[in-house]
């Protein structure tokens, strides 16, 4: 919640500012910018609502001092985005399904039986109407930065790497359906992908 910018009384009124703040996921045929071509994206807006539970909860406990939300330089609050398939009402589906037509697949790079897209993962921030990329380093922890200390310039391929999420998609014969997956987590019933804001200038990844 550092770099969201959010408050407590945000978060307590369900302002629109948190409600319409929403992650854009983006498909792409390539990780190289220069040829990459849009497959297709879903829109995921923030829960007010489950952050507002959050907050109560927190709010309630007597070990917690406000403000809930950030301390100093420490978030007490996540931010966390959710799906479910539309056979599960508690959450939204979008975001659950890629919407790709079948032939965008045949071009692709395979893996182990797998049509290769990548994902591109970004914050709206409909506080301060700004856009924030996010990353998920491959090794599961970001680097300090991506800064080259001795020469200086910001290491773009390594950036660019974390940026762009590997995804598996193939056909389940047996289902007659298309499943996908991502390809460098570990595959469990409930996915949890943590998600980095980059630093490019000799700062830390938050």
């Amino acid at each position: 919640m550092v770099y969201a910018g959010f408050d407590d009384d945000d978060i307590y009124y369900q302002k629109k500012k948190v409600g319409m703040s929403f992650l854009r996921l983006s498909l792409y045929n390539t990780k190289d910018r220069l040829t990459q071509s849009l497959l297709g994206y879903s829109t995921m807006f923030l829960d007010s609502a489950m952050l507002y539970k959050k907050y109560v909860q927190k709010k309630n406990n007597p070990d917690i001092v406000p403000p809930i939300v950030q301390d100093t330089n420490e978030p007490r609050l996540s931010l966390t985005f959710s799906c479910e398939s539309k056979y599960k009402s508690e959450q939204s589906s979008e975001g659950f399904y890629l919407y790709l037509f079948p032939s965008l697949l045949e071009s692709q790079e395979k893996e182990n039986g797998y049509s290769i897209v990548y994902m591109k993962v970004e914050f709206n921030n409909a506080k301060y109407g700004k856009t924030v990329p996010f990353i998920m380093p491959s090794g599961g922890t970001p680097p300090e930065d991506y800064v080259n200390q001795q020469r200086g310039y910001v290491d773009m391929n390594a950036l660019f790497n974390d940026m762009y999420i590997k995804i598996g998609i193939k056909h389940d014969d047996d289902n007659n359906r298309y499943i996908w997956r991502f390809m460098d987590a570990v595959q469990t019933t409930d996915i949890v992908i943590k998600l980095f804001e980059p630093k490019v200038n000799n700062g830390s990844n938050s």
